[in-house]
């Protein structure tokens, strides 16, 4: 149609002559509005029907304009031909007279011939006048119309002139018509889309309810309604005719094979001018119908899916509960179905196991639900049979979940068709359950009653549960097999070899049993004196107490440890030893002997220090600096000078340092800095020098004469400072400042004309616009008007009065506005105000005078109904309220979990660390490791629990400490490593060499990330390498960006799958999560955590090849971070290295290392290839000194190359550092199993200072001078030892919580006071204020710790106290709770015990008196006599009482075990008549609590019966059971407890123990010691009389026999008064 209209303006021209030049313009411009609005109508038809409606409108005005022009026109053309007639007449007659006598004769003729002449013009004008009234009257085709196509073939140019003008207006009445026309269809088509936006809109409808009346809206639209027929395709069905015709139809989704369509079809032949069948406009028209029909469906389908999701997750979280307790397999699986069908709604479940009979059929082990013998009957296979391919039988067949979404339709039912649909089943899924090594044991199958049942989220989520059944039945199955079975133990023998170093064999005890030659020589000792002897006999005491802890946690975990020792010799000379200590592990993982290799390394180090210190600060010096002799020669550069100049050390030394200069430096520059020089003065300046690449740099330098001790200069010093940034961005300022001048003046013009469009915005403006003075409206929008119900132009001059309901609050609303803007302020308001017929309307409203320096210019208002919206905002915050409760609730619950879990979680954990520091077995230790482990990660799972809710609630803190990135990369190695070491991975570590590893910022977090995607890379790779790297990106003083990236070879994603990467619960795709297993929950956390560290991430993977993960973070730079170095670089240089290894990446990771540190580097791909470069390089006389050989590679691996190399230079063969990615021991045997001396095992990843290390070793340069393990051991023990004497104020409800802390602050010779509650804490306080520190739980009965450390703040005597938080609180927002009640600082539960001494040590500061004492009293509490408990309850038999736990709980101390005992017996002998005051307790939980005290002290002395008996009375208690039922479990309770009770009365007191033991010889001067500091404890009332009574209490037995037991008495209960009479009665 617009070509149409192109057309139709073109004949316009030809009017020019006819109509003149003015009325020519005018028909233009009316023609190009009319053009103008049926162009906009048209092209917003689609997007926007009202915007269109209004341009047609605008069209049909123009266009009659255009028609009533034409019209004049041609009127006026007719009357000026008339004029000119009449003209001519006037002029014939004038000169009549004149010419009658010369025309006389000619007279009759020319009036004959003007008669016909004026006929014939009379009737042409007849005929055009006849015409152009016919077409104003809408007659479409005239009978005047072939006369008028006639006149325009004469010759005579007016009557021609005017025949062209009415064919003009005849040609524009039908375009008009035409117009008319097009407009109509699109009105038909908007309103068509208009009523399906509603009809969609409402949520109520159907799908079904919602396709059929869209198509019965459908023909309306077209421009044959009444032929026309509308149809929708949809999942197959068909809505609307089927019947054949042209159609036009639009896919709005489904599949290639059979996509949902909407469409219309003409059921009857169409006319012959109706062109086209389908306009361009209709197809517009369906193509916005089908996005519509489109969006509805996806978002219905979106509210099924996740109904579904809640129904698998409910399921989910169900079943969790029953794997967590389940003790048989059958009972697990029987327990799954029945949850699935309960909780899950599901028709029925069933689990079947593979049989492997000739049938392979498929037995029914678990069923629920609605079966009614269905599965009798169906007889499934999973062989490839019919049977067998059913969802079941491809599930077991073919490993993966397989769902059957139609009963009705899918093929591979059919044989179990009728059944199913008899019994009510729509569709099915089938899990496959595995076993160990990925044997298919079965599957378990769900049943649902509406087809298309199964989402693809529900898939995954039923995927998990079946993952997590599999890894039930597994764990089941292992733990009978573990139980059935044990491995025999035996005792190799095992030979050393002679070594010029020390070693020495020693037993597990540790005793030595073997010494060679090169130790008598090294310490002095002979063989006879340290035989049988613990190698402590050689301890200085100057090797740190953390280098002890890391060897024996080293060596206990079965790995070989590293690290150096400051012995004494037999003389008393201080050594420093060198040590590598192996364990000898037997064929069954039994460790019998550990085997010390030690060097001697004192003089080394001595001589290494002074080099090491006086090279790193020139080394590391970020400037540039040079030495040149006399003749201006270098002799020495540092490595900055090799980074900015690109020049190595070999091609720069020895050159003149005008190989530099660019030519751009002026030469007075050259003259002046010799004139000083030459002085013997210090010059600087600055010099424009070129690098080796040819770019140009400008340095400031400092050149001084360096002068020998007698004063003569022989060489000089330069230090450079690279400025080029410094001086590119002064230029770039002044670039920048011209380019704001030349923004200035775009602006300037920018501004007027946004002048022009002002006017045209303020009308268009979608908010009403007016301008107002003193209240009265001067100029409004059309905008304004209609909003307020008033007529264009209505409300000018009318006061803002007719806004409002009365007088008051027109008044009210003009003093608040006028107050606000005359102040130059803008008034932004919600006002209700008054439409013109009375309604009420709410307005957002915004004023703001134009110019405040004259106020008389009035005011701008802007005005925008919000009615509807207010109405939306009322229903949002109703919504709001429901949800925040909900949030509340969720954090709440979530709160309360984590305290119940973690305050458990801390006794378990500590305990086991408590333990493991005791003489255990091996077996004992192997259990206790275990059970340690395994409550650290139960503790990590938690954390990412909370982790996941702080997210969610956005209060996921993030610290910011001082650490080691080393530290974070040695934890990822430890966590991944294994993993990739059982998958055959190699892991590699790329770190750039100008890495900062001492940084700011929160190491858990990021190590939480690189963890979680090291895992993922190691899950999805099955062969390969991954390869974690870290660089800097952007760096400042303070502050650094890092790139870490982790790349994979495994099996990759598509572009589709990466796109739903970092979404919570999201993975690739379902079938990953079927194979790999998971949430998807990490990259989530890993996402919002980047993000907080002011980073992002992102993925890069190509399907089937591998991905990398990238995320950059923000760090801070420690000011004083050192760099750990054994010697410096220097040391290094040109030695020739050779790194060998068939794994490309790793070969160029260690190479790019070697030559970081100023190696020669060479690379090989093969022990053949490594072989043949020797040879070549020791035929020129250039041998390789050092050779990194990797362990594992194919034809011929690093043990065997090694051996060869060996044989060939068997007098000058290369060190050989062995790297490997597998076990360092595994390599060392494998390598002695062939006879081949392997001294140094580098294993994979390898980082720079482990590298470093490793050829320090090789080469004999001696080790690192301070280890990252080294210092934190050492922070830990400066920790413990300023806590020394310390006395604290503990505040613990819980009996166990109070040992453990106990035992924890007693090993570090502090004073414990303990308190029950607040209530009691403030007590204690009132007493007694000589504290250093409180230690306060937070949730406690009576009292809790937020009002105790509330009531201790606001005592000003106490102010000064620091209470510290110690709770199992680990929510968000917890600390800030804590911080917020006056507490200093917070340790969470479970204990972690180096941070807890690190954050008491911050706050707690012993007073100097006490801490004086106790380093006095240290002597006798070092070495007490025994408090162990061999032989005490070896012969006595306790009911009900494990006494063997019980004492591994109290550390095996006796004393301590007797105490538990006695506690609990005089506690807990009650306990029925507690129980019974506790239910008719005010308080709601005091029964619960009553039982739960009694569960957490029977599992402290080992009443296993109790402690189950109570536990169930706790929960019944906790669910509010009936009481018929906790008067049961009462009576369970009881049984259990009356003979454990009635042992402990049995129990001997510490007489009879005492009569049990031997006599033991009394110290006179030790008794002397101890009596002294007793009677000093006493007489103040310190409570530490206690435990020093502890202590010794069978030196104080022995002494005072017939006194101790009322001396012991008097202690225990605190009545020192007594206690210090006795002794001192006592001569």
């Amino acid at each position: 149609m617009v070509s149409q209209l192109a057309a139709l303006e073109q004949p316009l021209e030809q009017l020019q002559s006819a109509v003149g030049d003015e009325n020519l313009r005018q028909l233009r411009q009316i023609f190009q509005t009319y053009r103008k609005a049926i162009n906009q109508a048209t092209e917003q038809a689609v997007a926007d029907p009202s915007s269109a409606m209004q341009h047609a409108y605008r069209a049909s005005l123009s266009y009659l304009q255009f028609s009533q022009k034409s019209r004049l026109i041609a009127i006026e053309a007719g009357d000026k031909a008339a004029q000119r007639n009449e003209a001519r007449d006037a002029f014939i007659q004038k000169h009549a007279v004149q010419n009658a006598v010369v025309g006389g004769v000619l007279v009759l003729v020319i009036l004959v011939v003007w008669v016909i002449l004026i006929l014939r013009i009379t009737n042409r004008l007849f005929t055009l006048t006849s015409a152009l009234n016919a077409l104003s009257r809408g007659e479409v085709t005239p009978p005047e119309l072939p006369a008028v196509y006639a006149i325009t073939q004469q010759r005579v140019s007016l009557m021609g002139d005017l025949a062209r003008a009415v064919l003009s207006f005849y040609e524009a009445n039908l375009a008009r018509r035409k117009a008319q026309y097009d407009l109509g269809e699109r009105i038909k088509e908007i309103t068509c889309l208009y009523d399906v936006m509603n009809l969609t809109e409402d949520v109520n409808r159907d799908t079904q309810e919602i396709l059929e009346t869209v198509v019965q809206r459908l023909p309306a639209a077209m421009r044959y309604p009444a032929s026309a027929a509308g149809w929708i395709e949809y999942k197959g069905r068909r809505y609307g005719s089927g019947a054949s015709g042209e159609s036009l139809s639009i896919s709005f989704g489904g599949t290639p094979e059979q996509p949902d369509l909407v469409g219309v079809t003409y059921l009857s032949r169409l006319p012959p001018d109706a062109g086209e069948p389908f306009l361009a406009e209709e197809r517009s028209l369906f193509e916005a119908l089908a996005k519509r029909i489109a969006n509805v469906l996806s978002r219905k389908q979106a509210a099924s899916a996740l109904a579904q999701v809640n129904r698998a997750l409910r399921t989910a979280r169900e079943c969790g509960q029953v794997l967590i307790h389940a003790e048989h397999e059958d009972h697990l699986m029987q327990e799954i179905c029945r949850l699935a069908v309960q909780t899950g709604g599901y028709r029925m479940a069933w689990v079947g196991i593979a049989q492997d009979d000739a049938d392979r059929s498929v037995r029914p082990v678990a069923s629920a639900g609605f079966e009614l013998l269905y599965l009798e009957s169906a007889q499934i296979s999973w062989a490839d049979v019919e049977r067998g391919r059913g969802p079941t039988g491809t599930a077991i067949r073919e490993r993966r979940t397989v769902a059957a979404q139609n009963f009705l339709t899918d093929p591979t039912l059919a044989p179990w068709r009728a059944a199913a649909v008899e019994r009510g089943y729509g569709s099915a899924i089938a899990m496959p359950l595995f076993g160990e090594a990925g044997h298919c044991l079965g599957a378990i199958s769900l049943y649902a009653v509406e087809p298309d049942a199964f989402s693809a989220a529900e898939v995954q989520l039923l995927d998990e549960l079946a993952n997590d059944l599999s890894f039930g039945i597994r764990t089941l199955r292992t733990r009978a097999a573990f139980n059935a079975s044990l491995a025999e133990l035996r005792k190799l023998s095992l030979v050393v070899e002679q070594s010029p170093n020390s070693i020495v064999v020693t037993n597990l005890e540790p005793r030595i049993e073997y010494v060679n030659d090169a130790f008598t020589r090294n310490t002095g000792y002979t063989r006879e004196e340290v035989m049988g002897q613990n190698p402590r006999l050689l301890k200085s005491g100057k090797t740190p107490l953390a280098t002890y802890q890391d060897m024996w946690q080293t060596l206990l975990a079965g790995k070989t440890w590293t690290g150096e020792f400051f012995n004494l010799t037999h003389d008393g000379q201080d050594q420093i030893e060198a040590a590598i200590i192996v364990p000898l592990i037997q064929s069954d993982g039994q460790v019998t002997h550990y085997v010390a290799i030690k060097e001697d390394i004192t003089v080394k180090r001595q001589q290494e220090e002074q080099l090491r210190k006086l090279a790193m600060a020139v080394e590391q010096s970020p400037e540039s600096i040079v030495v040149t002799n006399l003749e201006a020669k270098l002799e020495y550069v540092n490595n900055a000078f090799v980074r900015n100049t690109g020049y190595s050390r070999e091609e720069a030394l020895g050159q003149n340092p005008r190989v530099l200069q660019s030519g751009n430096t002026p030469k007075a520059t050259y003259l002046d800095m010799w004139a000083t020089l030459t002085e013997g003065k210090v010059w600087r300046g600055e010099l424009f020098n070129q690098r080796k690449d040819g770019s140009h740099y400008v340095e400031f330098a400092t050149i001084a004469p360096i002068r020998q001790p007698d004063g003569h200069i022989t060489h000089y010093l330069a230090i450079k400072e690279d400025i080029t940034d410094k001086k590119r961005m002064t230029d770039e300022l002044e670039r920048h400042r011209l380019h704001l001048e030349e923004l200035v003046a775009e602006r300037t013009e920018a501004l007027d004309s946004a002048l022009q469009e002002q006017s045209a915005l303020f009308e268009a403006a979608s908010v009403g616009i007016v301008l107002l003075r003193d209240r009265t409206v001067v100029r409004c929008n059309r905008t304004l008007d209609e909003m307020l119900g008033y007529a264009v132009g209505e409300q000018v001059g009318q006061t803002t009065r007719i806004w409002y309901p009365d007088d008051t609050t027109y008044a009210a609303v003009g003093q608040s506005v006028y107050e606000r803007v005359n102040r130059g302020d803008i008034d932004l308001a919600e006002r209700e105000l008054v439409r013109k017929d009375g309604s009420r309307l709410w307005a957002r409203m915004s004023g703001r005078v134009i110019d405040l320096n004259d106020l008389s210019k009035g005011m701008m208002g802007i005005v925008e109904d919000i009615t509807e919206e207010r109405a939306a905002l009322v229903e949002i915050q109703k919504a709001r309220a429901a949800a925040e409760a909900a949030n509340r609730s969720k954090s709440d619950f979530l709160a309360n979990m984590s305290h119940e879990i973690r305050t458990p979680m801390n006794a378990i954990i500590g305990m086991s660390h408590l333990a493991l520091k005791t003489n255990l077995d091996n077996k004992q230790r192997n259990y206790i490791e275990k059970v340690h482990r395994s409550g650290e990660n139960l503790l990590g799972i938690i954390n990412d629990i909370l982790d996941f809710s702080k997210i969610e609630a956005g209060k996921l803190s993030m610290e910011r400490i001082t650490f080691q990135l080393e530290d974070v990369l040695d934890h990822l190695a430890n966590l991944v490593g294994m993993k990739a070491e059982d998958k055959g991975l190699e892991l590699l570590f790329n770190a750039a060499p100008d890495m900062p590893y001492a940084l700011v910022g929160d190491p858990l977090r990021l190590g939480q990330i690189l963890v979680n995607l090291g895992n993922n890379a190691a899950k999805f790779t099955d062969h390969g390498e991954i390869v974690v790297g870290v660089e800097p990106v952007a760096q400042t003083q303070d502050q650094i960006e890092l790139h870490f990236w982790v790349k994979d070879t495994g099996i990759g994603m598509t572009p589709e799958q990466t796109k739903l990467l970092f979404q919570s619960f999201s993975q690739a795709d379902a079938s990953t999560t079927r194979k790999y297993g998971g949430t998807g929950l990490g990259l989530a956390i890993s996402k919002s955590l980047v993000e907080q560290m002011q980073g992002r991430i992102w993925v890069e993977s190509e399907f089937g090849k591998g991905s990398t993960f990238h995320f950059h973070a923000q760090f801070g730079v420690q000011k004083n971070g050192s760099v750990r170095r054994m010697f410096t670089a220097s040391e290094l240089q040109g030695v020739r290295v050779l790194v060998v290894d068939d794994n490309a990446t790793a070969r160029e990771i260690l190479s790019a290392m070697g030559r970081s540190f100023g190696l020669a580097v060479d690379v090989a791909q093969s022990g053949a290839e490594a072989l043949r470069k020797t040879r070549i390089a020791f035929s020129k006389e250039v041998p390789y000194q050092l050779v990194l050989m990797d362990w594992k590679m194919p034809d011929m691996d690093g043990i065997e190359t090694v051996r060869q190399l060996e044989q060939a230079h068997s007098t000058h063969a290369p060190a050989v550092i062995m790297v490997t990615a597998h076990g360092r021991d595994e390599a060392l045997n494998s390598a002695e199993e062939q006879g081949v001396k392997v001294l140094t095992v580098l294993t994979k990843p390898a980082s720079p200072s482990t590298l470093l290390e490793a050829i320090g070793d090789a080469l004999h340069k001696g080790t690192v001078v301070e280890t990252r393990a080294s210092q934190k051991a050492d922070n830990h023990g400066q920790a413990m030892a300023q806590l020394k004497g310390a006395r604290v104020l503990l505040v613990e409800d819980n009996d166990m919580n109070q040992e453990l802390a106990l035992e924890l602050f007693e090993q570090v010779a502090m004073e414990v006071v303990v308190a029950n509650n607040g209530q009691e804490a403030l007590d204690v306080l009132g007493r007694d204020a000589d504290f250093d520190g409180v230690v306060m739980d937070c949730q406690m009965p009576v009292m809790d710790g937020y009002t105790a450390t509330r009531t201790i703040k606001a005592n000003p005597a106490l102010q000064h106290l620091p209470v510290i938080a110690m709770t199992a609180n680990a929510m968000a927002g917890d600390r800030e709770k804590v911080l917020e009640a006056g507490m200093c600082d917070h340790i969470a539960k479970p204990l972690n015990v180096g941070e807890m001494y690190a954050t008491l040590a911050k706050w707690v500061k012993p007073a100097v008196a006490r801490q004086q004492a106790q380093n006095a009293t240290d002597s006798i509490a070092k070495e007490p006599y025994s408090t162990r408990a061999e032989g005490l309850f070896d012969n006595k038999s306790l009911p009900g009482i494990d006494t063997r736990f019980g004492l591994a709980t109290a550390l095996d101390k006796a004393p301590l075990y007797r105490r538990l005992l006695l506690k609990f017996r005089d506690s807990q002998g009650e306990f029925a008549n507690l129980f019974a005051r506790a239910r008719v307790d005010s308080d709601a939980t005091a029964a619960q609590r009553c039982a739960h005290t009694l569960r957490g002290t029977a599992a402290t002395v080992g009443a296993k019966g109790v402690q189950e008996a109570a536990q169930a009375l706790e929960q019944a208690c906790k669910h509010e059971a009936p009481g018929e039922q906790i008067d049961e479990l009462l009576n369970a309770v009881l049984r259990q407890l009356e003979p454990v009770l009635q042992g402990l009365r049995t129990l001997e007191g510490e007489e009879a123990v005492a009569l049990q033991q031997p006599a033991l010889a009394v110290d006179g001067e030790k008794l002397a010691l101890l009596r002294a500091h007793l009677l000093e404890l006493l007489d103040r009332g310190d409570a530490g009389a206690i435990d020093l009574c502890e202590l010794n209490v069978d030196l104080l037995r022995a002494a005072y026999p017939a006194h101790w037991k009322k001396i012991s008495d008097s202690v225990n209960n605190f009545d020192f008064e007594a206690a210090l009479a006795l002794i001192q009665q006592i001569s």
